[in-house]
């Protein structure tokens, strides 16, 4: 051990000490309720906290040669340069787990004396922003970001595919958000996000107590800021980037609101096309199918259809929009929480003649809680019963759709969910407009809603815009929570959010490493199922970019680039690279052959004994990861979205 290191190490633990013997002249709100601790329990929590926050070690020197160039002029400060590094993972640390200023102060109370350059203040350490100027907009207040500064946060974390020829594409989200139960306040966010990337940013903020009165004095300062980025473009680390809003990404109310048109429940709502909506049984619907003439941008400026328009929206003034192919259908709202919803609702709360028996009604409960261990870690939720259908999150409505499918609707959306299957778009749109006509039929006219004819738009929005999550609410969604995480009181929630949200701006931590995939954890020790392999190390986990593989269920199912559906066994480093031990399926059918085959998109069954002997694999031949629901000593096995690795 190094002499002048350990004797600092003794002399800081010693200095910890005796400042904590003192810890109860400190009468902050973190410390109450620790009088009746002994000094010997108040030591061994702070000596946990500090081990985990300064990563020092607090050992004792072993031998007395340790101490034999004491000198007590000895620098028991940190650095210059460690003491920045330990503020920043302090600031990381307490943007990550939403720490309270009150509580931050506290800890910064704590470590003001052995760390005396640390600052005294949370908002000094967070850089906080001490005043916040709003901009009236009627009934409430707009804050506004900044659209080139939350592009600039991003830039650093894009991989190579998110730009082309120095294109910055973006997509722009705008939705309602009730900031509390007991209250009419909500907030209007203007967000955006990197096409290809799932990084969501704030470029500006409304609140109030109701909407907006008008939405082009609500946007007019984004509009301002888009057409200045637009047409001078921006320079990010000494590179001119060109930037271009691909889309407005917002669900049917916010889509009519912001475009200035009639709401999807107006006669004529639909933003595609010039269909008129009929009334029946109380309600609008679009139960019209073949020549439907399409809107198109000149007509949509020059309001052609008057009954279409309630006004003229800012958004006309921003460079290169097309007010109709700039405007997809958001996928979330449309098909998952609208046309998926719909049908489950049909099914378990409908009419006689469109409602499933009690009995089948549990039977498929059952079922579905029965395929919960069968689902990996990607999902964010387990199958649960019909009976908390109206529960269920969007999420829920899209795993049902693509991996617990009723077969048109789900053949169609895993044709336009995955860029090797877009080849058959055309079919895709196909089987929607069969589906359209056969609801009709299946449910009644009146059932046939803004959502389910807007599914015979949705393959357009495809062609201009990639697969349907390149253009879906689902990352803005998310985005949504964490302003509500934001809140900790009632009082001033537009100043809290800007407040939260400037600190993350601030954050060090945002340019995250690049790292190199796929990664391996969880050695341990054992001896492999294959008796030729020696001197081999074992691993549990293999993480890749998209995805995560494990050697136990649900996670170790995936399909290689020859088309063998394997179960891993072993992660094994094995003569200096790394391989699965596996077994696959010998025989795999299709789990339907109606409207199309379903191997067309690598979804099979297998029978659970028909399986090869153990064998080696290397890594590099993974080509995505699958899901396998196991029933009656069957395994039906779908490809998970989005982790082909080609």
């Amino acid at each position: 051990m190094n002499s002048s290191k350990s004797i600092q190490k003794y002399y800081m633990r010693a200095k910890r000490t005796e400042f904590l013997q003192n810890a109860s002249a400190y009468k902050t709100d973190s410390l109450q309720g620790t009088e009746n601790l002994n000094k010997v329990q108040i030591h061994e929590h702070a000596n946990n906290l500090s081990k985990e926050l300064l990563n020092i070690d607090l050992s004792l020197p072993n031998t007395s040669n340790d101490f034999s160039n004491y000198n007590d002029n000895n620098d028991i400060s940190l650095s210059s340069n460690s003491c920045d590094g330990f503020r920043i993972q302090l600031q990381s640390w307490a943007l990550r787990h939403n720490i309270t200023h009150v509580a931050i102060n506290d800890l910064l109370c704590i470590f003001k004396t052995p760390i005396p350059n640390l600052p005294s203040d949370a908002r000094t350490l967070l850089g906080t922003k001490r005043t916040v100027v709003t901009t009236k907009v009627e009934p409430g207040l707009y804050y506004h970001f900044g659209l080139e500064y939350c592009l600039k946060k991003n830039v650093n974390n894009l991989s190579d595919s998110n730009i082309t020829l120095n294109t910055i594409e973006i997509n722009i989200n705008v939705d309602g958000l009730p900031l509390y139960k007991s209250s009419n306040s909500q907030v209007y966010p203007i967000l955006c996000n990197i096409v290809g990337n799932s990084t969501v940013e704030m470029v500006g903020i409304y609140y109030g107590c109701e909407k907006p009165k008008s939405s082009n004095l609500f946007l007019a300062q984004f509009v301002d800021d888009a057409i200045n980025i637009i047409n001078n473009g921006i320079i990010i680390n000494g590179t001119f980037y060109i930037i271009k809003i691909k889309a407005f990404v917002c669900d049917a109310p916010a889509k009519a609101f912001i475009k200035c048109i009639k709401n999807h429940t107006g006669y004529s709502s639909c933003s595609k096309c010039y269909i008129e909506g009929d009334y029946i049984v109380n309600r609008v619907c679009f139960p019209n199918v073949s020549d439907i003439k399409l809107r198109n941008d000149p007509e949509f400026r020059s309001k052609l259809d008057e009954n279409h328009h309630n006004g003229t929206s800012i958004i006309e003034n921003i460079p290169r929009i097309d007010m109709i192919h700039s405007f997809p259908l958001d996928y979330m709202h449309l098909i998952c929480l609208g046309v998926v919803k719909k049908l489950l609702l049909l099914w378990c709360c409908g009419k006689p003649s469109t409602k499933l028996s009690f009995q089948k009604i549990t039977a498929i409960s059952a079922l579905l809680t029965k395929l919960s261990p069968n689902v990996p870690r990607e999902f964010n939720r387990k199958p649960r019963s019909l009976t908390e259908i109206k529960r269920w999150k969007a999420t829920e409505f899209r795993q049902f759709l693509l991996y617990t499918n009723f077969i048109v609707l789900h053949a169609a959306v895993t044709i336009l969910s995955q860029p090797r299957f877009l080849i058959q778009v055309e079919y895709a749109s196909e089987l929607l407009e069969y589906f359209v006509k056969t609801f009709r039929t299946l449910y009644g006219y009146e059932n046939v809603s803004h959502n389910v004819h807007n599914l015979l738009h949705l393959t357009q929005d495809v062609k201009n815009n990639g697969v349907l999550d390149n253009f879906s609410t689902f990352p803005f969604e998310n985005f949504l929570q964490s302003i509500l995480r934001s809140l900790r009181k009632c009082d001033k929630p537009l100043e809290q959010i800007i407040k939260r949200h400037s600190e993350m701006l601030n954050e060090n931590y945002n340019i995250k490493e690049k790292k190199t995939y796929p990664i391996f954890k969880n050695e341990y020790y054992a001896t492999s199922l294959l008796m030729n392999l020696k001197n081999t190390k074992h691993f549990k986990t293999a993480i890749f970019k998209n995805f995560t593989l494990h050697i136990e269920a649900p996670d170790n199912c995936c399909c290689l680039t020859n088309g063998d559906v394997i179960i891993i066994k072993e992660i094994v480093f094995y003569q200096n690279k790394y391989n699965f031990v596996v077994i696959k399926y010998l025989n795999l059918i299709p789990l339907y052959e109606s409207p199309c085959k379903s191997s067309d998109f690598g979804i099979m069954k297998a029978n659970d004994n028909d399986l090869d002997t153990p064998q080696i694999y290397d890594i590099e031949t993974v080509d995505y990861k699958c899901v396998q629901f196991k029933l009656n000593g069957e395994s039906i096995i779908f490809p998970l979205m989005h982790t082909n690795q080609k």
